[in-house]
C-alpha cells in the first residue's frame, strides 16, 4: 500500500493495481526527497541543477 498521485492509475496501468481515491479536500503537496548521505553523481548533478 502506497499514497501515490492522482496520475498514477492513468499513467501506470497494471494488472492487479487498484487506485482508490482518498476522500476530503488535498491537504498535502509533493515533493522530492533523498538520503543526503547517499547521493549517487547523477543525483548530486541533479540537485545541483534545481537549486541553482
Amino acid at each position: 500500500m502506497a499514497i501515490v498521485g492522482a496520475q498514477t492509475e492513468l499513467l501506470y496501468p497494471r494488472p492487479g493495481l487498484i487506485c482508490v481515491p482518498i476522500a476530503g479536500p488535498a491537504t498535502f503537496d509533493y515533493a522530492l526527497v533523498w538520503c543526503t548521505d547517499r547521493l549517487s553523481a547523477a543525483a548530486a548533478a541533479f540537485l545541483r541543477h534545481v537549486t541553482s
